[in-house]
């Protein structure tokens, strides 16, 4: 009878409900991530559903992707003690000095986040000043994340599957304060003039 239901179900549908949940959910997302930078930043008003549907876009895919490749290539380099012999591929990308890259690339993502997600004029020194801060407070929570599940794995295989959940948990919440740390940082920077000016 299982079978029978199982082979019934409609996957296209259940896809697309799926894809419609999705999109929901990171529009949701940004929309809140909006929300707290234009309260940083002062605005009151949102993005209009067309200026938000052209700006969540291009923030979903320029953003994540110079992300991802930044903390895949983190990762890689905090692996690479692990390893003994790492691959040829990783020790020449290393050897060659593009450590950095990583960080390069986590700097222009959020820079570019600063820049686009208020509803605002960003000044492109601010936006990437707060760039550089939170890319660089970014790097050091990933470093010590990766430390740490690599300790508690080495340490006890059981226990470090019940420690992995509510560690990512923190390193979640506390990468979500470093974001709103550095769009802070930003508009202070853009600010400076007025802060200097005020009573």
């Amino acid at each position: 009878k299982l079978l029978t239901v199982v082979r019934d179900v409609k996957f296209t549908a259940l896809g697309g409900v799926g894809l419609l949940i999705l999109i929901w959910s990171v529009t949701s997302l940004l929309a809140r991530i909006e929300g707290a930078f234009n309260a940083i930043w002062r605005v009151s008003k949102g993005r209009g559903l067309m200026p938000r549907f052209i700006d969540y876009t291009g923030i979903i895919v320029l953003v994540p992707f110079l992300l991802l490749v930044a903390q895949s290539m983190t990762t890689l380099n905090l692996l690479e003690r692990i390893w003994t012999t790492p691959p040829d591929l990783v020790a020449w990308v290393y050897g060659r000095g593009l450590a950095l890259v990583p960080f390069g690339l986590s700097w222009l993502g959020l820079t570019a986040l600063y820049k686009m997600m208020p509803n605002t004029h960003v000044d492109a020194l601010p936006a990437a000043g707060g760039g550089l801060v939170a890319a660089a407070l970014w790097w050091l929570t990933q470093r010590i994340y990766v430390d740490f599940q690599v300790g508690v794995a080495n340490a006890n295989a059981i226990y470090g599957v019940f420690a992995a959940v509510p560690f990512l948990l923190l390193y979640l919440h506390v990468t979500f304060q470093i974001l709103l740390l550095g769009a802070a940082i930003s508009y202070g920077l853009q600010h400076v003039n007025a802060f200097r000016s005020a009573p």
